[in-house]
This record gives C-alpha cells, structure tokens and sequence, in this order.
C-alpha cells in the first residue's frame, strides 16, 4: 500500500511540475526551439489581420499571405474575438494547447486499458515539456492545430477499431475520423499521411458498398482542397510557393531531428536488452552508412544558426557560441552524430518495418 502511495505521488507530483514548467515558460516569453518569435511577429500576425481585414477568398490568393501552410489556422484565428492583440492571440493560443496533452489522455486511456492512468496521465503532459510543442504555443505558431486534429481523429479511429466487425451501416465513426484528419491537413500540409492511412485502413476493411460511400465522403472533404491548388497553382500559397528549392544542406538537420524522436525507441530496446539484435556490422548496412554520410559531410551547415533548425543544430550552435569553440569542431561532432543516427535507422529499418512506418 505504502508503495503504490508512492508511486501515485511520483506520478501526480512529476505531472504538477512539468505544468508549472509550461506556464513558468509563457511568463518567461520562452522560446527554446528558436524562431518562435520570429515566426509571430514577421509572419503570423501579418498573415491573421491579412485574413480578419479581407474576404478569406481575396486573402488566400493575396501576394502578403506568407504561410507555407494550409490556411484553416489562419481561417479560424479571423473569427477569434482575443486575436485582436498579439498577447490576447497569444494569451489564447496558449490555453488552447493545453487541450491537447488532455485529448491525448484521453487517448492513451482508450488504447492501454491495463494501464495504471496516473501514469497515463503523467505520459499525457510530456509534450509539454517539448520545445518545439512549447513555442508553437507560447508564440502562437500554427502546429499545434494540426496535432490537436490529429489526435482527435486517432481518437475516433480507435473507436471504430475497437467495434472490430465490419461497419458498413455505420459511416459515422470512420467519416468523423477522416473528417478530423483532413481538418489536421487543412491545418499543415504533413497531416495528409493521417488522411491517407484512415482511408485505405476503412476501405480495406470493408466491402464494396462502404469503399463507394467511404470514397465519396472523402471526396467531398478534399473538394476544398481541388479549390486551393487549383486558386494557388502549386500545393502552396503562391508567395511561399516562389521560395521553394531543392535545398541538400537541410539533410544534416532533417536527420538530427528525425535521430531525436528515435531516441525513445532506442531506449526501451536498451531497457528491454534487444538492442544488440537490431545493431548489425554487415557489409551493406556499414557501406550504405558510409555512403549516405558521405552526404551529410559535404553538406554540412557552415555556421551556427539560433532560429529553428532542430534541437540538436541549436544546441550545438549555443556551445559553440558560448564557449567559444571554433565551428569547425563542431561541426564535425555534428557530423558523427548524424552518422550513429544513419547507421540506426538502417538497422532498425531492416528489422522492423514499424520502425520505418513510425
């Protein structure tokens, strides 16, 4: 009894904190993925009073609308009576992501039925302790829409996953899935893989008079978005669509931050002592390790950056500025970072297509 007391107040006490820690960091103006700010003050707001000063049809295919991203943030935030002001849009941005270490309670407790909820509530506000979740939030950046949706379409999706029997008079909990999904889309672009797997998992799993109806449904949420390449001529917004470019000197951090959401997996093979079966010296892995690194080296950034760029770019670009070491040096322990996280991948890829899929 005593023990498990313990344990209820580790979990409630260690969730109590990680909360102060978000409204300590609004207080502080914290912005400890970088560029959160920039994003606001450059960005964000031109395009919110762009949208809340004109028709939202005018809006969309205006030169001055910046985003990169699908316009329902934007759409939303023209009907939010506290957007008026940076700090009342941002006051409100704010409390708005703290509904989705909530949802994803909510989530985890339909999912792991077995599981102690203290610790499924201390597993909710991790999140929270994300930089990259924390200047979405605090700044007012358009993310965390998109994870809020995505979390409650999976919320659904396991409703119906749950019934385990064919749905075909029932459309409803699938379309409410798929209806969240696109929502998540319309918010980032990147939600489409949420779109494309609630589709092809529903339709698989039914018969040919619920792929029609399905089909069909779905088509009726993607009209809007027939509307916006069509309107934009691109899968961007026209201004933002001027500024692409097939740019290699981002793989370094696209594989630095890819390597920080595998840290997790790497650590419970490591408690669970699997790790030595997935890591393999055989010839393929090591060339095409070497191969690909050859990449990464000669595509290696040439200076520190603080705005974005991932946790581990900045990092390394803080130390470099602070105790003043040569970015040179830096640059190469950057380098071997990103061949250990290279060489991972391709073992944990071969092993387990999960791995590869998650």
């Amino acid at each position: 009894m005593e023990q498990q007391r313990e344990k209820f107040n580790i979990y409630i006490l260690l969730s109590i904190l990680i909360l102060i820690s978000y409204f300590f960091g609004f207080y502080l103006n914290e912005d400890s993925a970088g560029g959160g700010e920039v994003d606001l003050l450059k960005h964000e707001w031109g395009n919110i009073q762009l949208f809340t000063n004109n028709n939202i049809f005018d809006a969309l295919t205006d030169p001055k609308y910046e985003s990169s991203r699908t316009p329902l943030y934007l759409i939303i935030n023209r009907y939010n009576i506290f957007a008026s002001t940076i700090e009342g849009l941002r006051i409100s941005y704010f409390l708005f992501s703290l509904s989705i270490p909530m949802l994803f309670y909510f989530l985890l407790k339909k999912t792991y039925k077995n599981v102690d909820k203290k610790i499924l509530l201390f597993i909710s506000t991790i999140p929270l302790l994300s930089p990259y979740f924390r200047s979405s939030a605090f700044w007012a950046n358009q993310e965390n829409l998109a994870i809020f949706f995505v979390i409650i379409s999976l919320i659904f999706f396991i409703n119906a996953y749950e019934e385990n029997k064919k749905i075909n008079n029932n459309l409803l909990i699938p379309s409410l899935a798929s209806f969240f999904s696109f929502l998540a889309f319309y918010s980032d672009q990147k939600a489409v893989f949420l779109v494309v797997f609630i589709y092809l998992f529903f339709i698989k799993k039914n018969d040919l008079t619920f792929f029609i109806k399905f089909s069909l449904i779905n088509f009726i949420f993607f009209i809007p978005t027939i509307y916006l390449f069509y309107i934009w001529g691109n899968i961007l917004p026209i201004q933002s669509a001027t500024r692409l470019e097939l740019n290699l000197k981002g793989m370094n951090i696209l594989i630095s931050s890819i390597g920080i959401y595998l840290l997790p997996i790497i650590l419970v093979l490591i408690i669970k002592r699997e790790i030595k079966y997935f890591l393999s010296l055989n010839f393929i892995n090591l060339t095409l390790s070497i191969l690909f690194s050859l990449l990464l080296f000669y595509f290696l950034p040439e200076r520190a950056e603080f705005e974005g760029n991932g946790i581990i770019f900045k990092l390394l670009s803080v130390i470099s500025k602070k105790a003043e070491i040569n970015w040179i040096y830096i640059k190469y322990f950057y380098f071997f970072i990103n061949f250990i996280f290279v060489f991972l991948f391709l073992n944990l890829f071969e092993k387990k297509i999960e791995y590869l899929i998650i």
